[in-house]
């Protein structure tokens, strides 16, 4: 018999394995401690993150000031942690 599958689980796998991935590429990256940023039910808390370490002008875009700041690579990880894919591995 199948088990039904339980979104709230996999939110969680999907957080864990997350954190785990981008960990130490993060803290190399940033010099911050992703686990600052990060909460296993949430996920990675943008909005703060901007605040204390991008610390984006509101009239330019925070992907903008990551790349300008940190780099190409840097914008992906932060893509990657809220669950979306970086625009250059999107297909047409």
């Amino acid at each position: 018999m199948d088990e039904e599958r339980n979104p709230a689980w996999d939110m969680l796998v999907r957080h864990r394995w997350l954190e785990h991935t981008y960990h130490y590429e993060f803290e190399r990256i940033f010099g911050v401690n992703l686990m600052t940023y990060w909460d296993m039910i949430t996920g990675f808390d943008l909005v703060k993150f901007d605040d204390e370490v991008l610390q984006t002008p509101d009239h330019i875009g925070a992907r903008d000031i990551c790349i300008r700041k940190f780099g190409q690579r840097a914008a992906d990880v932060i893509v990657y942690l809220i669950g979306g894919t970086p625009e250059r591995e999107q297909g047409d």
